[in-house]
């Protein structure tokens, strides 16, 4: 793997992904608290919701159609495919066929409800991030495993600080604000 552009413009989805999932998750419990004061206007709920909808497109750019240009199959050599399967297997605790409904899942919830919102689509329940967040780690670290040497990495080490940091970056804020 030692095209720059298309790692720099995975790792750059990637990292889209773990801001908007840790933002939607330091939200969850505080939505409506936050909203309160402003009666059914409800802005913390729509940014939750916000980075809902963005938490689910980055990962289906990266895992969801195939065909897509950004899934991680046109990244990786074919010679580390099977590789790569077996450590996102081994990550999200599924087998083949279990994380390829899991992907089938959340593409038809980009599909039906983030993206084209289609009013005859019988909404099922938000996808679990479980999978997601733990199929996202994977291929941060198997891109950073096995770039060239000469490319150099200046993102986040561990992703799940990073998550940290940023929550706890946007909530600061949201509480100092509040008071």
């Amino acid at each position: 793997m030692n095209n720059v552009k298309e790692l720099h413009g995975r790792l750059t989805v990637l990292h889209s992904f773990f801001r908007s999932h840790s933002c939607f998750l330091a939200l969850e419990h505080k939505c409506q608290e936050l909203d309160r004061e402003f009666g059914g206007l409800c802005p913390y709920t729509h940014i939750h919701n916000v980075l809902l909808c963005d938490a689910v497109t980055s990962w289906c750019k990266l895992f969801g159609s195939w065909k897509d240009e950004g899934h991680w199959k046109k990244l990786i050599p074919e010679e580390y495919h099977q590789k790569f399967i077996d450590s996102l297997l081994k990550s999200t605790k599924l087998s083949l066929a279990e994380f390829n409904e899991y992907r089938e899942e959340m593409v038809l919830f980009r599909n039906k409800w983030v993206v084209h919102h289609d009013i005859h689509f019988e909404q099922q329940p938000v996808p679990f991030f479980e999978t997601a967040h733990n199929s996202a780690l994977t291929l941060n670290m198997f891109i950073r495993e096995h770039a060239d040497g000469e490319i150099i990495y200046d993102g986040p080490e561990c992703m799940s600080t990073f998550g940290d940091q940023v929550a706890e970056a946007m909530l600061s804020k949201l509480i100092q604000t509040k008071t």
